[in-house]
């Protein structure tokens, strides 16, 4: 059995902390040591998660959560770093499940399923259908492993370095499991492995948070570069929002065609 340090990146995170603590503490696999790197919260974070037998770390000033993965690493004392963002709660088998994949030194991550925990309301219905955060189960290999929901080999940090922070919020994970592929790691998925993202959204906060999922993409293709890039861009905005409409009339989902619609004009204003 290996040592395993898991860490939680929060930014404002008191009202569900506490939550993703406790389970983390119920888990079937012992863990070493529990780091809350608290990135300059301003509310209660600090004080709730002092309450449980974790190490808190805390910035000065919010970082990003690139940086707050950064300081988890460095301050790992194990070779297996596991990692839940602050509104993850998993399930009690889910780090016994992860560890289960690695099963050759070529292994460098292992992400599991993560699940939207409340759909009832449109923008969380909204984001379980369009911002998924697994892979198809026959993804065993997949592209790359979202960051809320892994583990890794601390030396695979060491040989292709930390996250990339200038990403600071978004896009990190895609960075750093393209940069461990292309150094001959595997990254693995595990259905079984399985958390419950406990998140409630507004529709601002929703198209606002889907705009960011994908800002470190499209700087990545200079969509901002250039005036022809910049239309283009827009365009894809366009696209996107009738590719989700065509989607979600097919799949008898008429509720969440207003947001689809919205998402272009969202976008476009964000852009600008």
């Amino acid at each position: 059995m290996h040592d395993v340090t898991l860490y939680i990146p929060c930014f404002n995170a008191a009202k569900t902390i506490a939550l993703v603590l406790e389970a983390v503490l119920t888990q079937s696999y012992p863990l070493k040591e529990i780091l809350v790197i608290d990135d300059g919260s301003t509310d209660a974070t600090r004080e709730t998660a002092t309450r449980y037998p974790a190490k808190l770390i805390q910035h000065k000033n919010n970082k990003g959560l690139a940086s707050a993965r950064n300081t988890a690493i460095e301050n790992a004392h194990t070779e297996f770093i596991a990692s839940l963002d602050a509104d993850c709660v998993p399930e009690k088998e889910w780090l016994e499940n992860l560890m289960r994949g690695f099963d050759a030194s070529k292994i460098a991550g292992v992400g599991g399923k993560l699940l939207e925990a409340h759909s009832s309301q449109i923008p969380d219905l909204w984001r379980s259908v369009h911002m998924k955060q697994y892979w198809d189960k026959e993804d065993a290999e997949p592209p790359f492993l979202f960051g809320s929901n892994t583990v890794f080999r601390k030396e695979a940090f060491r040989n292709v370095g930390l996250y990339n922070e200038d990403f600071k919020n978004n896009y990190e994970d895609v960075d750093i499991s393209r940069r461990m592929k292309n150094a001959g790691y595997v990254l693995m998925y595990e259905p079984k492995a399985i958390s419950h993202h406990i998140r409630e959204d507004s529709i601002a906060s929703l198209l606002d948070r889907y705009w960011h999922w994908h800002l470190g993409y499209a700087k990545e293709e200079n969509f901002y570069a250039t005036e022809e890039r910049f239309i283009f861009k827009l365009k894809e905005n366009l696209g996107l929002s009738n590719r989700y409409i065509e989607e979600d009339a097919a799949a008898q989902r008429p509720e969440l065609l207003y947001l689809d619609f919205l998402l272009a004009f969202h976008h476009s204003l964000k852009d600008f």
